[in-house]
Parts: C-alpha cells; sequence; structure tokens
C-alpha cells in the first residue's frame, strides 16, 4: 500500500436532530476507508490494537468506541479488526443490519420482516421531522416471536435491541431475559410489584419474557396480574419502560394472544416471528 492519505475531518449535517442520530454521528463510506487506512499498519489488511495505541488521538477524534468495544466489533474474534467489521461497526444503520442478517443462516422470510420493520421505522421517523401526525398507533414497537426452541428467538431479539437502539428508538441496546418465575410472586398482591421492578429495571432497553403463555394457563390468578402490570407499561414512554417482546411455541402463544387481546391493542402486528 502507498503513502497514506489524509483523513478527511467528519463534518457534522447541520439540519440532523441529534435524537434522530443515536449515540454517533455514522461517517459516510468514503471516510471510513480513508480512517481505516490511516489506522491499519502499511501492508496490512487489519487494524491491530497496536495501531489503535500508535493512533489514539485519530482515534479519540473519529471513532472513541474502538477501543472500548473491541470485542464486539471483532466479531470473528480473531484479535483484529476487518475492513468489513469497521465498516459494518462504524458505518450507517442499513450496513450493520445487512451485515448481521449476512451472518443468519436461512431465515429469509424473517429477514425479509426485519428489513420491512427498518423501513417502517425510518420512514415514520421522516415523516415526523416534516410535522406528520402519525396517529395514535405510531411509534409502539412490541413484539410476538413464535417458535419452538433452537429457531433464533433469543437472538433476534438481541438484534432487535440493538437495531431500536441504533435507529434512536432505544436510549441503550440492553435485552432483559425473563419467565413466568422472575414475573410472578407466591402471595396475592405482591406480583404487581415484582413485575414493576422488572420493568424499571428493564427501561430503555428490550423485554424478552421467554414462555409467556404460562403467564395465562390454567388458574393461574398471579400470572394474570403480571399480564395487567405488563400492559399498562406498554403505553409507558421507554424512558419509563421497555419495548417488549412476548416470545414462546407457535400455538401455545396463538392462545395467549386470544387470550389477552388487549395486547394486540398495545401494539403492532409481530414485524419478526420465527418460523416453527
Amino acid at each position: 500500500r502507498g503513502a497514506r492519505r489524509p483523513v478527511r475531518s467528519p463534518k457534522r449535517q447541520q439540519s440532523e436532530a441529534p435524537a434522530e442520530q443515536g449515540l454517533r454521528r455514522h461517517l459516510s463510506a468514503a471516510e471510513l476507508r480513508d480512517l481505516f487506512d490511516a489506522l491499519a499498519a502499511e501492508g496490512s489488511d487489519a487494524i491491530q490494537l497496536a495501531d489503535v495505541i500508535r493512533e489514539q488521538e485519530l482515534v479519540q477524534q473519529h471513532v472513541p468506541e474502538l477501543l472500548a468495544k473491541w470485542s464486539e466489533i471483532d466479531t470473528d474474534d480473531s484479535g483484529d479488526i476487518s475492513w468489513d467489521e469497521f465498516r459494518m461497526f462504524f458505518g450507517g444503520v442499513d450496513e450493520w443490519l445487512e451485515f448481521q442478517l449476512g451472518e443468519v443462516v436461512g431465515l429469509e422470510d424473517l429477514k425479509s420482516q426485519i428489513r420491512r420493520f427498518y423501513r417502517g421505522v425510518v420512514l415514520d421517523q421522516a415523516r415526523r421531522r416534516h410535522g406528520h401526525n402519525l396517529g395514535a398507533d405510531s411509534g409502539k414497537y412490541h413484539m410476538v416471536f413464535q417458535g419452538n426452541p433452537g429457531t433464533g428467538k433469543t437472538s433476534m431479539g438481541r438484534l432487535m435491541a440493538r437495531l431500536l437502539h441504533r435507529v434512536g428508538i432505544l436510549p441503550k441496546d440492553d435485552l432483559t431475559e425473563v419467565q413466568q418465575d422472575q414475573l410472578v410472586a407466591g402471595y396475592v398482591g405482591q406480583t404487581a410489584a415484582k413485575t414493576q421492578k422488572v420493568i424499571e429495571e428493564a427501561a430503555g432497553g428490550l423485554l424478552f419474557i421467554d414462555e409467556a403463555y404460562r403467564l395465562s394457563q390454567g388458574k393461574n390468578e398471579f400470572g394474570k396480574e403480571a399480564i395487567e402490570q405488563l400492559m399498562a407499561a406498554m403505553n409507558e414512554p421507554v424512558s419509563k419502560a421497555p419495548i417488549m417482546i412476548f416470545a414462546g411455541y407457535p400455538a401455545d402463544m396463538r392462545n395467549f394472544m386470544a387470550q389477552n387481546d388487549g395486547l394486540y391493542r398495545r401494539g403492532p402486528p409481530p414485524p419478526a416471528s420465527p418460523p416453527p
């Protein structure tokens, strides 16, 4: 490789609202390539930790998360950062999402659903910026994941948490996974408080309720109390409550949703449901 090109200083677009940008302003493809070439050692096609230390001033100026999130960026655990990994993490959401979906084998229908969901979110954000009233149902991102064990429900939940964070819907990309035992208490009057504690701890992120159908099976009065507490929180802003995913076996989840039709009124149809 020849002499390094100077890194063009990224210019902040004044027209973009900070809330729509998430944690950082994503760099253009050309800016990213210049920066990657400046950081990687001569003759190398990857960034090493030694490069980050050597160019720490450049890193702090443009990509301060490079060191703090090294293990997350290094998706193949190779110990260095390739161009694809660098571009995926520091580029726009489109590049990041396609990289993540490319790591998943099969599930093409599911990938298409996630792409449509993402495009819908971006379109809603653009409409809001232009002053359009999107109605009471807009901005509700609660979901239902139906699938047997091993179909990737939890993994896709983590992906959705990261996606919603990257597009500025969630202030953090944390996923909190719970089952009935973490929501239900053993005595009358205690379940609501226990469930509310989980809600408050997960606020700002995504709450993944696995085997959610167990909350309404049989004469489970405590479970119904937990469902009522969850439904009440589904109308709250993300600063006070998480976005929720209700997950479980297909047949059981269909019965669960039929028994708790109030869930449909608090969220759109599921944008992504792993196949049975």
